[in-house]
């Protein structure tokens, strides 16, 4: 017959590491007998801050029966995103990059937030994060003493140098480009800091971001 005890998986949402804001289930069904694993990828606006996975069974009379209940977790929220449309970048000028799409946003909790129309996260913590970033830009001179550079700035200033490219770069289809890539390990926030990335060239006129997904993108993570 089959199985008189139901395997139960969910995760437990905290506030705080005592204050639960609600379970979800994430299997519940009568396993045969083998090895079995779990996993939750926890995306979107959470509220919660801290989590735990909950592993029990239930037998035929409702008996709560714990297999396992693993320490609570703080979330560490990591972000995504890249520019499916591109900008026009304004010669002698830093100009901010602003991806469009969100490919993943891994919130956890209110660490740090990513700001879709300022392009920019605000850190809600203290905390340290680890942010890579790549920009690509087109439509630059095949000839000429120019350079692009892009960098890390915090609270409108400008805080690391991420990457720094001579002209006259490479041929991309009909344009010459500059691909521009960096990261760093472990930035300290304070409550209330802002980062962004931003892009500077001396060209001239007609320079744009690449709108491919792959070379104009912003990617980080809270690592404490």
């Amino acid at each position: 017959g089959a199985n008189p005890e139901r395997l139960n998986i969910e995760i437990e949402y905290f506030s705080d590491l005592s204050t639960s804001l609600g379970t979800e289930v994430i299997y519940s069904n009568f396993p045969t007998a083998g090895f079995w694993t779990a996993s939750k990828i926890i995306t979107g606006n959470i509220s919660a801050r801290y989590a735990r996975i909950n592993i029990y069974t239930d037998n035929a009379f409702a008996v709560k029966l714990y297999v396992d209940s693993v320490d609570i977790v703080e979330l560490l929220p990591s972000w995504d995103v890249y520019d499916n449309v591109g900008q026009a970048l304004t010669t002698g000028v830093w100009t901010k990059v602003t991806p469009l799409t969100t490919k993943r946003i891994i919130q956890g909790g209110t660490s740090i937030n990513w700001d879709a129309a300022a392009a920019d996260f605000t850190a809600t913590r203290d905390c340290r994060i680890s942010i890579s970033a790549s920009c690509t830009i087109r439509d630059l001179p095949s000839t000429g003493a120019y350079y692009a550079r892009l960098d890390v700035f915090l609270n409108g200033a400008q805080h690391r140098m991420l990457s720094f490219e001579p002209g006259p770069g490479f041929l991309e289809g009909s344009t010459y480009a500059l691909y521009l890539s960096g990261s760093i390990d472990n930035l300290a926030l304070v409550v209330g800091d802002i980062v962004d990335i931003r892009v500077y060239h001396n060209a001239g006129a007609g320079v744009t971001i690449s709108t491919t997904f792959d070379k104009t993108w912003i990617a980080g993570r809270v690592v404490e």
